[in-house]
């Protein structure tokens, strides 16, 4: 049986997309920084896949910060397949002219990284005349067209039967509007690839991650949303367990993200991901489920994007002994 290699999948992000992202919106002084906190969920349901990678997205008023780590692993459908670290020098943010990208989910399509398919969209259909919002809607398009040729829905499918899921492949874009607002969107295949704004520079500041996010959700949020798998959790009614969600919601902490300056989304962003790295050395997944692997490690890479354009705060560069 054929193994697959990955980056990352959502372990937890579709469960719990209110969790996998914080916002703050920004006021008039001399009034205190006020955060508006998301909206808390709980996941009732297991795990049915285990991927790395860590990609966060911080959109702050100077800017916008994209990072993710290096790690590429690689896990079957055999039971009892051990997954192992295939490369700690993957690949998962990129400077697209004046855009940036940042990609978790599968690794290859048709026998090749997403990096190539990457620069296949950026020697031959980015312009330098378009903004994040037509970026967004033509590079949506191009992944489209390779995903469905590399994942195919089966067709003549006997009546009832369920359609096999395809795996998942997501995206965080960066960039700027016509005018002049900086965006951070979002999209992932199979179900949702259509872009999505999540934050932006102006109004709605904060963040998003995606991938292996328990250790960050677990730091931000103030408790991991797979307590909705605890028989007690689920003993109780539905108003009781919308009523505890919220209750929880108020363990986050409280960022104020539109005071935040563009150095300090680079540390944080980079701490995010450094600190499941640690994690991850230490813990084997939780006691509930007993079942985790190291999917996130090698070079933190670092880019924002600023109304001038693009720029590397840290990139590996190839070498050689």
């Amino acid at each position: 049986m054929k193994s697959m290699a990955r980056f990352a999948g959502s372990v937890l992000s579709v469960a719990v997309a209110a969790t996998c992202t914080s916002s703050a919106q920004s006021i008039s002084e001399p009034a205190p920084l006020i955060v508006n906190r998301s909206d808390t969920k709980v996941d009732t349901n297991p795990p049915n896949s285990i991927h790395g990678t860590v990609v966060v997205g911080i959109a702050l008023s100077d800017g916008i910060v994209l990072a993710g780590d290096s790690r590429l692993t690689q896990a079957g459908p055999i039971p009892g397949f051990q997954s192992r670290v295939l490369s700690d020098n993957g690949s998962k943010v990129f400077s697209v002219g004046k855009f940036g990208v940042a990609t978790y989910g599968e690794a290859f399509m048709q026998g090749r990284t997403i990096a190539s398919w990457v620069d296949d969209y950026r020697s031959k259909e980015n312009k330098p005349t378009d903004d994040v919002d037509v970026f967004g809607t033509k590079f949506s398009a191009f992944i489209k067209n390779v995903y469905d040729a590399s994942f195919p829905q089966p067709a003549n499918l006997p009546p009832n039967t369920p359609t096999p899921p395809r795996p998942t492949l997501g995206f965080l874009m960066a960039g700027y509007d016509v005018h002049g607002t900086g965006k951070l969107l979002f999209m992932e295949f199979p179900n949702s690839p259509v872009p999505r704004s999540s934050h932006d520079t102006h109004q709605n500041t904060g963040a998003q991650w995606n991938g292996q996010t328990d250790v960050i959700q677990r730091l931000v949020m103030g408790f991991d949303p797979s307590i909705g798998m605890l028989p007690a959790f689920n003993s109780v009614s539905n108003d009781q367990k919308a009523a505890l969600g919220s209750q929880l919601s108020q363990l986050q902490y409280n960022i104020a993200w539109n005071g935040l300056m563009l150095q300090d989304g680079i540390d944080l962003a980079s701490t995010f991901i450094k600190t499941t790295i640690n994690m991850q050395r230490f813990a084997n997944g939780t006691l509930l489920t007993p079942v985790g692997i190291p999917g996130v490690g090698g070079t933190i890479e670092v880019l924002v994007v600023k109304p001038s354009g693009a720029e590397w705060v840290k990139h590996k560069d190839l070498v050689a002994d």
